[in-house]
């Protein structure tokens, strides 16, 4: 995380079913992403907790302890807010897309966009 210029450096990832930190997937999944303003401002209030500690950034605020995998999340957090904001059920998965819609939307090039992504061409942005 690079608070100065508001990105967030992409290099590895933790899932459920690995026993440690992998490699993306693919080249292209290794990148660096821009923080949108409210994505920024919700790290800048979460880093006080967590972050300066040295700790994963995201905690389960039941426990105070790091999710332990995207079911947690989905169950103890997504779940409910999607249901109190009173919206159509979606997806966390869907958030990507509702990123890279804003981000066209708000006149960035395509390629640029598919890059955030960790797309290696901007057939998969249209």
């Amino acid at each position: 995380m690079n608070f100065n210029d508001r990105t967030i450096k992409i290099e590895r990832a933790l899932t459920e079913t690995a026993t440690d930190v992998e490699d993306p997937k693919t080249d292209a999944g290794i990148r660096t992403i821009k923080l949108l303003g409210p994505a920024f401002s919700a790290l800048l209030d979460q880093k006080q907790y967590t972050y300066k500690v040295g700790e994963e950034i995201f905690h389960n605020p039941e426990i105070n302890e790091p999710w332990t995998g995207d079911q947690q999340v989905r169950k103890q957090l997504w779940v409910p807010a999607i249901r109190n904001s009173k919206v159509p059920y979606r997806y966390p998965y869907q958030t990507r897309h509702s990123y890279a819609s804003m981000m066209l939307s708000a006149g960035e090039h395509p390629m640029w966009v598919a890059k955030q992504m960790g797309h290696a061409d901007w057939e998969k942005v249209w």
